[in-house]
């Protein structure tokens, strides 16, 4: 059966020799009938598979739109699919200067393939962290029981970490090259501008012997911003290994230097980091570190 885009509005609503199947969003709206979708406040609504969805999805459009738009600007487009075949629950959203999509498996109890991406002039005001959230609040509802991620990208290998999540194996030669190694070396080129209580607190998380380690890293919260123009100022060797991280890092984050955006150790320390990881869904431990780093839980309530 093909895809079905629904529109939510009262059981007489038709095109010609077919009735759609309905769902309420419970938000003000307007319909928009050549593109058969729902128009609310903060964007467009599409439902694909609806029928499917109502039927084999524990968490109904009305509220799955809620979750995962809650506190972001400038919706302006969110689609949801069921796919019987998969059994997966695939959801996307696009706002302005920023986009998601992932999938849950539902057969499977683990989130699948998923991108956060927020454009440079939104950063730093928790676009990214929200959309994480929301993501993480949607799986918890779906009653999965594992979310994994694919860190990448200049700021999710620090997003992920500093949300809790650990890394799957911190004993691969991947995490070794793409992880770990690239921390110590964003070390070395800092190091001079840090004070001698954060050299004492990163220096022993360095090796990355436990995996908590990452997520530790991460939390250093202190503002680096106006340091890290000190550390791109200083003369070295052009030919030096150093100088080649500063420019990467200086590549990095120039333009939230000139927009005056707060940058942190931690970013600095994890940016470019790829890495596989996970969080369990169903530890409460875990769960409500998470909650206190990502703003607190709305839909999910830990005892």
């Amino acid at each position: 059966m093909a895809a079905e885009k629904v529109v939510s509005l009262t059981p007489s609503n038709r095109t010609p020799g077919r009735i759609r199947p309905v769902f309420s969003l419970g938000l003000p709206r307007t319909i928009t009938a050549a593109a058969a979708r729902v128009s609310f406040t903060r964007g467009t609504v599409t439902c694909l598979q609806s029928r499917a969805w109502n039927v084999s999805v524990p968490v109904n459009p009305d509220l799955a739109v809620h979750i995962l738009t809650r506190d972001l600007p400038d919706v302006e487009e969110v689609e949801l699919e069921y796919s019987p075949y998969a059994n997966e629950v695939s959801c996307s959203l696009r706002g302005d200067g920023y986009y998601d999509r992932r999938d849950f498996g539902l057969g499977s109890g683990r989130t699948g393939h998923g991108t956060v991406s927020v454009d440079v002039r939104k950063q730093g005001a928790g676009i990214g962290r929200i959309l994480m959230r929301n993501e993480i609040e949607f799986a918890h509802a779906l009653n999965m029981r594992t979310f994994s991620i694919y860190a990448g990208g200049s700021a999710g290998g620090y997003t992920w970490a500093s949300l809790g999540f650990e890394p799957d194996k911190i004993d691969s030669e991947d995490f070794n090259t793409y992880t770990r190694n690239l921390i110590s070396r964003h070390y070395e080129a800092v190091k001079d501008c840090l004070t001698e209580e954060e050299r004492y607190n990163v220096r022993p998380l360095l090796d990355l012997i436990r995996t908590k380690d990452l997520r530790q890293l991460a939390r250093q919260d202190a503002d680096f911003s106006v340091r890290l123009k000190t550390v791109f100022a200083q003369a070295v060797n052009h030919d030096s290994e150093q100088n080649l991280v500063r420019d990467s890092l200086r590549e990095r984050f120039n333009v939230r230097l000139r927009l005056g955006k707060k940058i942190t150790l931690g970013q600095v320390l994890l940016a470019g980091t790829t890495w596989r990881g996970h969080i369990d869904l169903q530890d409460p431990v875990q769960m409500r570190r998470a909650g206190e780093y990502a703003g607190g839980w709305k839909y999910i309530g830990l005892r």
